[in-house]
């Protein structure tokens, strides 16, 4: 089967203790060159990848256009808006679209297997490879699920079809968006959150819809030891912000989902 051409592209953020690495690797271990977009403050990236020069904001406006802080951080929502117009802009002809941060750990037998199975729906618009450990997102069995609420949870690596990604740029959520529910109106655009539930909402406002392989194929990685390792403090990671049942790093995806195979298309 004919390898599907993805862009790809990885969300750095300054964090107590670097594990972009992690995501790299598995990354690299799924065939998959990323750009990679980093806020000031962000670790060096060793060029043991082959990477693309990464794009760095070094205290001036990321691309021409966008919001910049006072720090020069733009933060997780616009970082995110942004890397998926550069991936489009930089790469037009992608047939999907991966957006990571910079704390995914991939399964390293994850794109083969999307291959034959990517889109479940024909309405599917993003698939999210990253499932937490949350009710909505569990099954008694693996399959893709279609996650109902608007809010979802867990950014850390969405495949996107071309033609949503491009309408998710420019629809009215995403220019008028100050984070999920729990964020104050007027918040400031560098300290807006939420680019997950962005995702849900925006995607199913289009009319398409967000699924979620679970169990996961990817796990939300925290360096042993670390309690708090996010870029904003939002405290250790537990509950909603693990994953649920991460299938591992060598996992057998078709031996974990081949026999509930018809189960993925619906």
């Amino acid at each position: 089967m004919k390898r599907t051409e993805y862009a790809v592209g990885v969300m750095v953020s300054p964090r107590p203790v670097s594990t972009v690495q992690i995501t790299l690797s598995g990354l690299h271990q799924n065939g998959l060159t990323p750009r990679l977009f980093l806020e000031p403050g962000s670790t060096p990236i060793p060029e043991v990848f082959g990477l693309p020069r990464p794009a760095t904001a070094g205290g001036q406006p990321y691309f021409p256009g966008c919001v910049s802080s006072p720090s020069g951080r733009m933060g997780n929502f616009q970082n995110y808006v942004q890397m998926m117009a550069d991936l489009l802009y930089y790469e037009p002809n992608a047939e999907a679209y991966l957006l990571c941060e910079d704390d995914a750990r991939l399964c390293h037998s994850i794109m083969p297997f999307l291959d034959h199975v990517l889109w479940p729906h024909h309405r599917c618009g993003a698939v999210s490879l990253y499932a937490p450990r949350m009710f909505t997102y569990g099954s008694p069995f693996p399959m893709c699920k279609h996650i109902l609420r608007e809010n979802t949870v867990g950014g850390l690596a969405t495949v996107f079809r071309p033609e949503v990604a491009k309408q998710m740029i420019a629809h009215p959520i995403t220019k008028n968006w100050k984070g999920d529910k729990r964020q104050q109106k007027g918040v400031a655009p560098w300290e807006r959150k939420g680019s997950d539930a962005w995702i849900g909402n925006v995607v199913n406002a289009m009319g398409w819809g967000v699924y979620a392989f679970t169990p996961s194929l990817v796990d939300h990685y925290v360096p042993e030891g670390v309690a708090d390792n996010s870029s904003v403090q939002n405290g250790p990671a537990r509950g909603a912000r693990t994953s649920l049942d991460y299938v591992g790093d060598k996992a057998d995806l078709w031996g974990i989902f081949g026999p509930y195979l018809d189960m993925l298309h619906s």
